[in-house]
């Protein structure tokens, strides 16, 4: 979502208006001093959208034509990281928020992952403390090159203004 003053009413207050300014800033900023390792860039990707999304963990992967790649993470809970970096690399398909939201390339919200009947990595995603998940896919010239998914504690949808800030 563009952070342009006409975009301002889709989010929901000032506040919200505010902190997604401030990340998007800070994310330009590593941007800028990241020109040969984009490392920092998708590290600081994951901590924002975690907070902003008022989340347990996200996950910024690389799809690079055949295998989804986790090139970052982070979270609260070490056993759930590690629980979540073994299920990489994977295929795309409808077994995880990311893989799915690059297979579908397409916007993915699970309510909740332990009743979704094609989400395999539920193990790991309640290890991490997470129910619910928003995946969004990274694209470039019209095909998924990535995603960038996170998990919130309780189950239900993301608001339309997390989705858009992602």
């Amino acid at each position: 979502m563009s952070l342009a003053p006409e975009n301002i009413g889709h989010l929901a207050n000032l506040d919200d208006y505010q902190r997604a300014q401030a990340a998007t800033s800070e994310i330009l900023r590593v941007i800028s001093k990241a020109a040969s390792d984009p490392q920092p860039v998708f590290d600081l990707i994951a901590e924002s959208a975690t907070k902003l999304c008022g989340a347990e963990v996200c996950t910024v992967t690389r799809f690079d034509g055949e295998w989804v790649h986790l090139d970052a993470i982070f979270g609260s809970n070490l056993a759930g990281i590690q629980a979540l970096r073994r299920t990489f690399p994977m295929q795309p398909s409808d077994a995880g928020g990311a893989a799915r939201a690059i297979h579908q390339c397409a916007v993915i919200q699970i309510p909740d992952v332990r009743t979704d009947p094609h989400y395999k990595i539920q193990d790991a995603a309640l290890s991490s403390g997470f129910r619910a998940l928003v995946a969004v896919p990274m694209l470039r010239e019209g095909r998924a090159i990535g995603a960038i998914t996170v998990g919130r504690a309780d189950a239900g949808l993301f608001s339309d203004m997390q989705v858009q800030l992602l």
